[in-house]
């Protein structure tokens, strides 16, 4: 029960913060070149600064515990620490695919709220090119550890065959000749 509540509270709360951003922002919406924006000074971009923080902070506390009670239980256990590498990784990558995609929106929103923002050709594209991107770049993390291991094991699986085959074929190579079998 206390599950289930926790998991409505955590789905909720987030559309609700995020609605009351959305109409609070209604009377300062203006066109901003590539889309709709919130043209209001500073404040509109907080919520984006709070959460890459917050995502990054999450993310390594996440590895900080699992690599603590990994360690714990490898002691015991007398096993290696291989699952908090993996799951540091992973969590790299996220966390990079985060800040790819609201880095240069963010810089930009600076930039447009100093004015100095429509210079930046350079910069307006990239944002306009990232962060529409951010589901390939999440769907990348995802899939990324399923096709490096597919990738390891393809080259791994290769190269044992090359050198089995190169194995064969050594082993039916005739013998050289010998100084009997060269006389006339």
């Amino acid at each position: 029960m206390r599950r289930t509540y926790l998991a409505h509270v955590l789905f909720v709360v987030p559309i609700v913060i995020g609605l009351a951003f959305a109409f609070a922002g209604i009377p300062f919406y203006d066109n901003a070149v590539v889309w709709c924006n919130n043209s209001a000074k500073w404040w509109p971009e907080i919520p984006v600064i709070i959460a890459i923080i917050l995502a990054t902070a999450i993310m390594g506390s996440l590895c900080y515990r699992f690599y603590q009670n990994e360690r714990r239980s490898a002691q015991y256990t007398g096993g290696e620490t291989r699952l908090s590498k993996k799951l540091f990784k992973q969590s790299c990558w996220f966390i990079f695919a985060f800040y790819i995609t609201w880095v240069p929106y963010l810089t930009l929103q600076y930039m447009l709220s100093s004015g100095t923002g429509y210079d930046s050709y350079g910069l307006i594209l990239s944002s306009a090119t990232l962060v529409p991107l951010q589901g390939f770049w999440n769907s990348f993390v995802y899939i990324r550890p399923r096709y490096a291991r597919d990738i390891v094991s393809g080259i791994t699986s290769s190269f044992a065959r090359a050198t089995l085959s190169q194995r064969s074929k050594s082993s039916h190579v005739a013998p050289p000749p010998t100084c009997a079998s060269l006389q006339p």
